[in-house]
């Protein structure tokens, strides 16, 4: 489904000792990445768990595709130009996690930036850079607030031909909220929830350990550029490695500003440990496209955000911003 594919550089690195009780795993592919699920303690409960955890994702995959023309989003986006659309609770309920998540970034993360990644060649391989028309042009389609949302009919209308909303840098950390209300439904307090590198570490470690450790990939690289110790926090990071394009010489990068239509620059990547899954996706997308000055405001609305924006000077050379005691440059020695 979603290919647009923004939290690629987390690895997971889960350290537990030796038990006598194996961890109940299972994994699937859907929303385009490999949902895997581990889980310590009561087995029965764990498989219903997991069983409504895949059973939603499913549903969310099936809704919010973009790529296959029977989902609901499809539906929306060739008709909501023409009509206003009607949309499930569901899909309204992820429609208003974007909106918010428009609202809170000053724009900065935009669902609505999919003829942008058309136009970089990230649908169809083009051979030189888009011209200033192409790009004028391009932007007249491009940002939320050329969205009518009708709250009473939960509806949906594009004010602009040609628009197309797009769940990939949202999709995983929603679900991993409903993820995270599923597991506590059925009182599961040990494991973890990786939906392709968004990742949930529940509220108690595996045994004999105090946090669970999550690693933060090198950009551009083997290796790991940092470990995070947390326990009911979410982890999402935004990359420029993994999905990219290459015109006239020029490696671009599919994080596209929406505000200028241009791919974004000298950034590797950035990390974000939140609270909240939703945010974690957000954030992580807003902050690399928006630097630091949108990252001190967003941690205004949500205090206990910490992030890691790694910033490409050279080929090889990186330069790091952090903010928070999660990362080991912040880190005190009594929370080794």
């Amino acid at each position: 489904m979603v290919k647009r594919v923004l939290t690629l550089c987390v690895f997971l690195t889960l350290f537990t000792a030796c038990r006598k009780d194996e961890p109940y795993r299972r994994q699937n592919f859907l929303l385009g990445t490999t949902v895997s699920v581990t889980f310590y303690g009561d087995m029965v409960k764990a498989k219903a768990a997991s069983d409504e955890i895949f059973t939603f994702i499913q549903e969310l995959h099936n809704c919010v595709n973009i790529y296959d023309d029977t989902s609901e989003l499809s539906r929306l986006n060739s008709l909501a130009f023409q009509q206003s659309v009607n949309c499930s609770d569901l899909l309204w309920d992820i429609l208003m996690a974007a909106r918010r998540g428009y609202d809170i970034s000053e724009g900065y993360f935009d669902v609505t930036s999919g003829p942008l990644m058309k136009l970089w060649g990230f649908h169809r391989k083009r051979e030189s850079l888009p011209t200033d028309e192409e790009l004028n042009l391009t932007l007249k389609r491009v940002g939320l607030e050329n969205v009518l949302f009708d709250e009473e009919n939960r509806s949906v209308r594009f004010a602009r031909e040609g628009m197309v909303i797009d769940f990939g840098g949202i999709a995983k950390g929603y679900a991993l909220d409903r993820c995270k209300s599923i597991v506590e439904k059925y009182s599961i307090k040990s494991g973890i929830i990786d939906l392709g590198g968004n990742v949930y570490c529940l509220k108690v470690p595996p045994e004999n350990r105090s946090f669970y450790n999550v690693g933060i990939r090198k950009p551009r690289g083997y290796g790991l550029d940092d470990v995070v110790k947390i326990k009911d926090q979410f982890v999402a990071t935004s990359g420029d490695y993994e999905r990219f394009v290459i015109i006239d010489g020029k490696r671009i990068t599919h994080i596209v500003n929406p505000k200028t239509g241009k791919p974004v620059e000298n950034v590797a990547s950035v990390s974000v440990v939140t609270a909240e899954g939703v945010d974690s996706d957000i954030f992580s997308t807003a902050i690399f496209v928006g630097g630091e000055e949108i990252s001190k405001k967003l941690v205004k609305n949500s205090p206990s955000t910490q992030y890691m924006i790694v910033k490409a000077e050279g080929k090889e050379r990186f330069s790091f911003v952090t903010y928070g005691n999660v990362w080991s440059k912040n880190r005190k020695e009594d929370e080794e």
